[in-house]
């Protein structure tokens, strides 16, 4: 019967009670070990204790005795190993949420400085959230965004589209694309060149956060080199 219902529960391992057995998570894990405890130990020691009571050597009262001081020697020891387990876990989780919250600032940063434009969006050109950079770098205005009349494709010019498909096939191989020169049209018509990197999160590897690097200062001053010399 216990084999029986071992198959049963095993059968559907994502689901019911099986899942918190199954589950990596660390109150799972504590329930993993308390259950095996809970069963293997109170049948082990029962078993030791009656043997020795058959061969005589104690009395049913002392078996008794005996067997609620070992399992609350036993158990005592079991919670208290657990307990220093969750509390390691818990300071893991702080030191974790510390330095998630130290890179979240440091991006926040990042995202805020007019030094380049950072956008977050997707593979379909749809922008979610996007820096005062980027949008002074397109001429469009943060009404706009949240208006949701901004999608990166639609002002990409159509001669860039096959080289933004093949960037996109290379992130969602390696998690990132190689940084690549193309043109965003702005809202007054004119084009302006720029350098587009950006790398995929998501477990579905379609949302994006990409850097935009305004070109037309250097493109300007190669224009002038290249007058100059001639």
């Amino acid at each position: 019967m216990i084999v029986l219902c071992v198959g049963i529960l095993w059968k559907q391992p994502e689901r019911g009670i099986m899942q918190g057995i199954t589950s990596p998570t660390a109150g799972d894990l504590l329930a993993r070990r308390l259950l095996i405890a809970a069963i293997a130990v109170p049948l082990i020691t029962g078993w030791l204790i009656l043997q020795g009571q058959k061969t005589g050597k104690y009395e049913s009262e002392f078996a008794i005795s005996l067997f609620a001081i070992f399992l609350m020697t036993i158990f005592a020891i079991i919670i208290w190993e657990n307990a220093a387990a969750i509390q390691k876990l818990s300071t893991q989780r702080d030191r974790a949420k510390l330095g998630l919250k130290a890179n979240t600032e440091k991006l926040r940063r990042f995202a805020q400085s007019k030094v380049i434009g950072v956008l977050f969006g997707d593979i379909y050109g749809d922008i979610s959230h996007a820096n005062d950079k980027f949008l002074q770098i397109i001429g469009d205005t943060r009404q706009d965004l949240q208006a949701g009349g901004i999608n990166w494709k639609n002002i990409t010019p159509s001669e860039y589209l096959p080289a933004d498909a093949q960037s996109t096939a290379q992130a969602k191989s390696q998690g990132a694309c190689i940084p690549y020169e193309k043109e965003y049209i702005r809202r007054d018509g004119s084009p302006i060149p720029v350098l587009v990197g950006y790398t995929l999160v998501g477990e579905k590897q379609q949302e994006s956060v990409a850097f935009i690097l305004d070109l037309s200062g250097r493109k300007k001053a190669q224009a002038a080199l290249l007058q100059s010399e001639e």
